[in-house]
């Protein structure tokens, strides 16, 4: 048994780095495909409103008035809008691929953090391995990948605040390890906070519940001090200025429109209270059941990453199991939490792209019971052939890892040239389109695409939405998009 240990010890740094590349690969595979993403649906609505009226009038507009879109979400509409000043529909391949970098910037940041405070030191190679990991299988195994990551109007209101959050829990660790906060950091809290809190509202009943369950925790554990920690002031911050985003998004004029509408169905307050806890009880429960393998893939590798970590602090046996309870209680919570929003407006389960902030956090959970679990074995004194069976069962458990992870790199890589065929034939499309408007023409007709994602595309007729906010952004009186027209093919059938 000592020498499989000595063995393993040896060989851990080579491991790291052949797992770092390997989910490096499966990453880059997610950033590849974000390349072929295009405009759809309300992408054009967004555009067209920043094109014709100016981007400060479009933002007053959204927020003031009746859109398409939800114009309630300040943030949502002025990144949108910033994207449309940039480049529109020439820079929008490049930002699926950015948000996954400073999302792993963050993570890594995050898990420097938690390595600094828990072990008192922190490798760099451990924070990029964790980091890849997280994020591969947080895209992997999304619900509705395609509307969360490679649509715009879904990716931003989804994913953005969750990287926000990311970022902003890794920098309260740091500044807390550091004992003392300057004003331009609660600038830094306050801007950022309040940024995030404006792109959906299911993402800031999130982040409020995030910071309010921290600050929470923190009470109790510091109950003896007498007077508030630096923390939990900036905790109280990000609560204050998230509340604020909240009433922004809830009493939107633009918000009273969608609220006054014959399809709303608000519920009464029991059935709403009912509601979210099933419901939140339900996603875990459903996920855990229907992806069962691959999250019992993110458990042990969580139990494996224990084992590469040399911990010098020991816990008791009590306190990870405290530990453990709390992990799982804040997971349910949160999950409680991101069902409110659709509750109150629809009195129904949330769509897939809803869930991804908590499928997000559900990786997160998983991941960190495994280490757990680790840890707690660790102090159980096991006689000599259970040590032996264990650390061949670790072995077994390893392999499995190794296999599933090279077995996911052809699966994900499957389907690049159907997205590159679709994504030159919307690029040749909208080329068409500029080439009739420029002939003087002003009802265009084009070629039509399957939809994808289940996203809305461009319709036989004119008066469709989707039409009718992609000839405002282009400037023309009307698209109408014909099946083999010009004898192109529909893709995605």
């Amino acid at each position: 048994m000592e020498k499989l240990l000595n063995i393993f010890r040896k060989s851990r740094k080579w491991l790291v780095i052949f797992l770092i590349s390997i989910f490096t690969i499966i990453v880059f595979s997610f950033i590849f495909k974000g390349y072929f993403s295009r405009y759809l649906q309300d992408d054009y609505c967004y555009g067209a409103d920043v094109r014709n009226k100016g981007f400060f009038t479009a933002q007053i507009d959204a927020y003031f008035g009746s859109t398409e879109y939800n114009g309630n979400r300040y943030a949502l509409t002025f990144t949108s809008g910033v994207a449309e000043i940039i480049g529109g529909t020439k820079v929008e391949r490049w930002f699926p691929g950015l948000s996954i970098i400073i999302w792993f910037f963050s993570l890594a940041f995050l898990i420097q953090e938690f390595q600094h405070i828990f072990l008192h030191k922190a490798k760099l190679s451990y924070s990029i391995l964790i980091s890849l990991f997280i994020l591969t299988f947080t895209l992997y195994l999304a619900p509705d990948l395609f509307q969360v990551f490679y649509w715009r109007s879904g990716r931003l209101p989804y994913q953005t605040s969750l990287i926000i959050n990311t970022y902003l829990i890794a920098r309260t660790l740091q500044l807390s390890r550091h004992q003392r906060i300057k004003w331009y950091q609660y600038v830094e809290f306050i801007t950022l906070g309040f940024f995030s809190a404006g792109f959906s509202e299911t993402t800031t009943v999130i982040q409020f519940a995030i910071w309010s369950l921290l600050l929470f925790g923190n009470l109790i554990g510091d109950r003896k001090k007498q007077k508030p920690s630096l923390t939990n002031l900036l905790i109280i911050t990000l609560i204050t200025v998230t509340f604020i985003g909240i009433l922004l998004l809830a009493f939107s004029p633009s918000n009273a429109f969608r609220l006054n509408a014959a399809w709303v169905k608000k519920p009464d307050f029991p059935t709403f209270i009912v509601k979210s806890f099933r419901f939140g009880l339900d996603f875990l429960r459903y996920s855990l059941h229907d992806k069962w393998l691959p999250f019992a893939i993110v458990f042990v590798f969580g139990f494996m990453i224990n084992k590469f970590i040399e911990s010098p602090l020991v816990f008791s046996k009590k306190k990870i199991g405290i530990n453990a309870i709390i992990i799982i209680v804040t997971a349910y919570l949160l999950s409680v939490s991101s069902t409110m929003p659709t509750l109150i407006i629809r009195s129904v389960y949330p769509e897939d792209r809803a869930w991804f902030p908590i499928h997000y956090i559900l990786v997160c959970t998983v991941l960190t019971l495994g280490y757990l679990l680790a840890e707690f074995l660790s102090l159980v004194n096991f006689s000599k052939s259970l040590k032996l069976f264990q650390s061949l069962l670790l072995g077994v458990l390893f392999i499995g890892l190794l296999a599933y992870s090279i077995r996911m790199i052809p699966l994900l890589y499957n389907g690049i040239p159907e997205l590159s065929t679709r994504a030159l034939a919307w690029d040749r499309r909208e080329v068409w389109i500029l080439q009739e408007k420029h002939s003087g023409k002003t009802h265009v007709k084009v070629p039509a695409f399957d939809s994808i994602g289940r996203l809305t595309e461009l319709k036989p007729d004119e008066g469709n939405w989707v039409n009718i906010c992609a000839a405002r952004y282009y400037a023309i009186d009307g698209i109408a998009a014909i099946e083999n027209y010009n004898g192109v093919k529909p893709y995605f059938k």
